[in-house]
């Protein structure tokens, strides 16, 4: 398991990329009122669903209230920009 520390919106979480999440589950992020912030990523992901994923967990961190629907078309939206082959080229990767 690949494990990360990273700060969103004033907070640490620990990231980490993972295969045992639930069937159907791309990932999940603790409320961050709890002393161990903690998200989960499926490891197995890759692309855009990855972004998209990545994109929902950390909205959820950084405001944990966001309707879900929102933080969706949010996280979903963006995905799909970043996945640009244009767009992509300008991160040099």
């Amino acid at each position: 398991m690949n494990v990360y520390s990273h700060r969103i919106n004033g907070e640490t979480y620990l990231i980490k990329f993972t295969t045992k999440l639930p069937a159907g589950i791309d990932g999940t992020c603790s409320d961050p009122r709890e002393p161990e912030r903690i998200i989960l990523i499926d490891s197995r992901l890759r692309g855009e669903r990855l972004k998209s994923t990545i994109l929902h967990e950390f909205r959820h961190a950084a405001n944990w209230w966001s309707d879900e629907t929102e933080v969706a078309h949010y996280s979903h939206d963006t995905a799909a920009f970043l996945s640009r082959p244009e767009i992509e080229d300008r991160f040099n990767l």
